[in-house]
């Protein structure tokens, strides 16, 4: 018999350590079970992230696949007990969690929905009554619609979190809600010289609540919606280590003579996202070098005026998302843009759509269809029986298999219907040579809802990656992103193409 492998003896801990960094966990859950050396040191790597997410499973829930996706609720919550009672909470250092809004109780369609509405209350439950164990969390992530009095001052005892991501409408304090889009109340959070993200909804409450203390640590804010600019700005102006804002939007128009900040604050400001007035208030004289516009259709004229306000910030602006114009940009517009920023890195282009194409319908009445009448058998001591301990981490799916075949070179601009989208037109722009991107361009995104065919795809893969050769990433509207690794270019869906000359080659 074979002398074990003494692993220990070939390489210290520390390189196995190094070797494993970049394994997915499903890699690290083999790595485990090898020996006990590996296990001692995989365990912490497996455990430290963990999610689940019931929106995707409430989303699209229909009479064919319900019952299907109750098991999956059931075994989120049998997860979720066995792993509280585990000494392995005190590993995890991540967890991001996402609650949707529950299934109507009356749909006619289910006879027992009931019974999945029961399983995701369990879920949250368990979630929110185990959070206290996981006391060494420094990151955490919540999508829900409310929290409860309990759940939030569990949250904020939590003594070692550095990134919050509060998604969270309302939180309910038993004889008043706060937290809500109109809620003034200040409400302290975790402890403020620790924060080093801050990601909010409706966050005027939390603002006022740091109100009396510098974030000393805090160099990412994140707000979906500011409804009073001055808490914001006031809020703003005590974070000397701010890199990095982003605002969606402002629920009271602000104007640029309305935004006054001190030119000496916020020094180390690298990346902003927000309304044009608070971006040109801002941007001017600050190291800036990524800049993203909110607004919501400006005119082209009015972008250009913003964007000439941009290009004085102290440095060169490396990263350039410009939002929906209606019409759509001109060539004169793109190039006056990127004439701008002759160092720009990387540039997206928010569309709006040529054409506007309606799916699905209104259905039928309720009466049509027949009701699915399974009552699904479940027990908490078979869902998982005899998993290992190892198991009890997130789920993760394999790659998929690639076969081999060859297309042409060259972008086709041509119209294939009435309309012509604004993405083939500014692709058959660069294509042609008419309008030069900035050589040093990594990254090219045109977003819209529109689809633009396969085959124009790979055309301008070809043409792109012959003209710019840092290029590492495209995206061609709701068709997904290529993504540039080496020789191949890899699509969301699991596609590869390899360039050759004049010609690419299709893995799918």
């Amino acid at each position: 018999m074979d002398e074990p492998v003494d692993y220990l003896r070939l390489l210290p801990p520390e390189v196995w350590i190094a070797c494993w960094v970049f394994c997915t966990s499903r890699q690290l859950r083999r790595i485990s079970v090898v020996c006990r050396l590996f296990r001692s040191l995989c365990l912490p790597f497996v455990f430290q992230h963990q999610s689940l997410n019931l929106a995707a499973l409430e989303t699209g829930l229909v009479r064919d696949n319900w019952v299907d996706r109750f098991h999956h609720v059931h075994r989120i919550a049998v997860r979720l007990d066995r792993l509280a009672a585990s000494p392995f909470p005190a590993l995890v250092r991540s967890r991001r969690v996402t609650f949707g809004r529950a299934p109507r109780m009356e749909r006619s369609d289910i006879k027992h929905i009931e019974l999945f509405l029961a399983m995701r209350d369990r879920v949250l439950a368990t979630f929110y009554a185990t959070l206290g164990l996981y006391y060494n969390l420094s990151s955490l992530h919540i999508e829900a619609s409310k929290i409860d009095r309990a759940s939030w001052e569990t949250l904020m005892s939590l003594p070692r979190l550095k990134k919050i991501n509060l998604h969270v409408q309302n939180i309910d304090m038993g004889e008043r809600n706060i937290g809500g889009r109109h809620s003034e109340e200040a409400l302290r959070t975790a402890s403020p010289s620790k924060l080093h993200s801050l990601h909010l909804v409706y966050a005027l409450h939390l603002l006022n609540g740091f109100a009396t203390s510098e974030l000393s640590s805090l160099v990412h804010l994140s707000i979906r919606s500011v409804r009073k600019v001055e808490p914001f700005l006031r809020f703003i102006q005590q974070c000397p280590c701010l890199e990095s804002i982003a605002i969606e939007s402002f629920r009271r128009q602000a104007t640029l003579a309305s935004i006054h900040v001190n030119p000496h604050s916020l020094p180390r400001l690298r990346a902003l996202v927000g309304p044009s007035c608070l971006l040109r208030s801002l941007v001017p004289n600050r190291p800036i070098s990524s800049v993203r516009f909110m607004d919501r259709k400006p005119e082209l004229d009015e972008l250009l005026s913003a964007c000439s306000d941009i290009s004085r910030s102290s440095v060169h602006v490396h990263s350039l998302t410009l939002p929906r114009t209606f019409p759509g940009p001109t060539f004169e517009f793109l190039h006056n843009i990127i004439s701008m920023f002759p160092n720009m890195k990387e540039l997206s282009i928010e569309l709006c759509n040529a054409v506007f194409i309606c799916r699905g319908s209104w259905g039928l009445p309720d009466s049509v269809y027949p009701i699915d009448k399974r009552l699904p058998v479940f027990t908490d001591a078979d869902t998982l029986d005899s998993l290992p301990a190892e198991e009890l981490s997130d789920d993760e799916m394999e790659d998929a298999p690639i076969d081999v075949n060859v297309i042409s070179e060259g972008f086709d601009g041509r119209a294939g219907g009435l309309f012509t989208s604004h993405i083939e037109i500014i692709l058959k722009w660069i294509s042609d040579g008419s309008l030069a991107l900035p050589s040093e361009i990594e990254s090219f995104r045109l977003e819209a809802s529109e689809k633009l065919a396969l085959m124009k795809q790979h055309q301008a893969l070809v043409s792109f990656s012959g003209r710019y050769p840092r290029l590492r990433e495209l995206r061609f509207g709701s068709t997904g992103t290529w993504r540039r690794s080496g020789e191949l270019w890899k699509s969301e869906d699991k596609a590869w193409v390899r360039v050759t000359g004049r010609t690419s080659e299709v893995f799918a």
